[in-house]
């Protein structure tokens, strides 16, 4: 036994000096660079086999049009994409393997079955190969979270030692990946929080500030030479309008903004069908009818209607706190609860059998017949059953639990990390756009993290118990 054990020993150390691996730093890159170029063959194969995806909001990405912020269309301007748009997708799969194979290097270097389950299923991650191929902000999104989530993480370990160019750097790279999304800017807030706390430095917190600054500045000055407008993102209104009328809380009593809004859509058709407007169906009433009454017959500029809308939207609340809370708050939910909730709809399909258990899953989950369920689910009714958030809420409340009290150090770190992230995006999508699977489905990386992270803390609990018991 001992024998052989030495033998598998010995041989392992040729192998590494056979390849130059003599540290472990060598083979954790050897590792992270396999897992990446795992990754990248895979989107390879599936670019040749089923191409690339465009979309109706494809062009404007493209165009670098006034409704978007910069990190996307710099990344097709830098590709030409406008004329040769593969090659926009080609650099959104080298970033979808950079991604992984920076991840997996840093988690490497605290635990390596972590980093081998975490990188494994990142390559299983299909939805994360489609968003590669598609020629929407989503792919340059996960990827450059999931790097971020790494950077973050390698310099939670390296936090004495870390210089100001590493933190201007690093507060660039957080601006670059918050500002892909503009409603994801607000995350720089707790980011340089989270640096005051583990660094205790506010010098070292000032340089990453510098960084994030730099790049929104920067950003800013980049839309007005090519849009005419100094703004980090687009136009707030647009996007408010969403739940400003299909949570219903939308009424020319509500405030002057509304007035004015009200009058100009009757203008246009007396019965602009306020009443009719859902999740389901807002694209087709705001884009398709009354954003072109607006601007082409009431003529209506951009900056009006985007500041108009948006001064709606806040008289909305305010008329209507209840109303737009428990619609929010639902469409939170829903969107904490997505993921497990469809791995529990396979698995209900799988094994679970007869009328009473059927009833009851049907009766908790809001989704038991796909997307569509979803939409109706918040309803003008309120559907959402109490069991369903009480669910879903334990659920998140154990899982934030475990990661306090059953990890430590990097880990901890990047886990925590991913619960913020995962949680804000969840907040934000619902409090300024719709509900729409495209903006949970993103966050499959930071899903994949957490069940790696909690089969760990479960496989340790086996373990223990199981030694004690012998």
């Amino acid at each position: 036994m001992a024998s052989s054990a030495a033998a598998s020993a010995a041989i392992i150390v040729r192998t590494r000096r056979l390849l130059g691996l003599t540290s472990p730093s060598r083979v954790a890159i050897l590792v992270a660079a396999l897992f990446g170029l795992a990754s990248f063959v895979r989107d390879a194969i599936l670019l040749w086999r089923f191409g690339f995806y465009t979309f109706p909001d494809t062009q404007g990405y493209l165009k670098g049009d006034a409704f978007r912020s910069r990190p996307y269309p710099v990344m097709a301007w830098l590709t030409n994409a406008i004329h040769h748009p593969e090659n926009l997708v080609w650099l959104q799969l080298v970033m979808g393997a950079v991604a992984t194979a920076t991840l997996v290097w840093v988690v490497w270097r605290s635990s390596r079955k972590l980093a081998a389950a975490i990188g494994t299923l990142f390559i299983l991650d299909i939805g994360w190969a489609t968003n590669n191929r598609q020629l929407l902000s989503e792919g340059a999104f996960v990827s450059f979270s999931v790097l971020t989530l790494a950077v973050f993480g390698y310099q939670y370990e390296k936090r004495r030692q870390l210089r100001p160019l590493a933190l201007v750097l690093a507060g660039c790279l957080f601006a670059w990946t918050c500002t892909i999304r503009p409603s994801n800017v607000y995350l720089l807030i707790p980011i340089a929080g989270a640096y005051l706390v583990f660094t205790r430095s506010w010098s070292k917190t000032a340089w990453l500030s510098a960084g994030m600054t730099v790049l929104l500045l920067a950003s800013a000055w980049l839309t007005l030479v090519q849009a005419g407008r100094f703004r980090v993102g687009g136009p707030t209104g647009y996007f408010v309008s969403f739940p400003l009328f299909s949570y219903q809380v939308f009424s020319p009593a509500n405030g002057a903004a509304s007035v004015q809004i009200d009058n100009a859509l009757r203008a246009c058709d007396p019965d602009p069908g306020y009443s009719k407007i859902s999740i389901a169906t807002s694209n087709q009433y705001l884009w398709g009818e009354y954003f072109g009454c607006l601007h082409n017959e009431q003529g209506w500029s951009d900056d009006r209607i985007d500041q108009t809308f948006t001064a709606a939207y806040v008289e909305a609340i305010r008329a209507h706190p209840q109303e737009w809370l428990r619609s929010w708050g639902g469409w939170f939910v829903i969107g904490l609860g997505y993921p497990p909730q469809e791995v529990l709809n396979y698995t209900y399909k799988a094994l679970i059998h007869g009328s009473y258990m059927r009833e009851l899953w049907q009766r908790i989950n809001p989704n038991p017949n796909g997307d569509a369920g979803l939409y109706r689910a918040m309803s003008s009714q309120g559907s959402l059953s109490w069991e369903y958030v009480l669910a879903v809420a334990i659920v998140w409340l154990a899982i934030l639990g475990l990661i306090i009290f059953r990890t430590a150090g990097t880990v901890r770190v990047l886990a925590l990390g991913a619960v913020v992230f995962v949680v804000y995006t969840c907040a934000t999508v619902p409090a300024g756009h719709v509900f729409l699977p495209r903006y949970v489905e993103v966050l499959s990386p930071m899903h994949a993290l957490l069940a790696v992270v909690l089969l760990m803390i479960a496989g340790e609990f086996l373990y223990r118990l199981r030694y004690r018991r012998t």
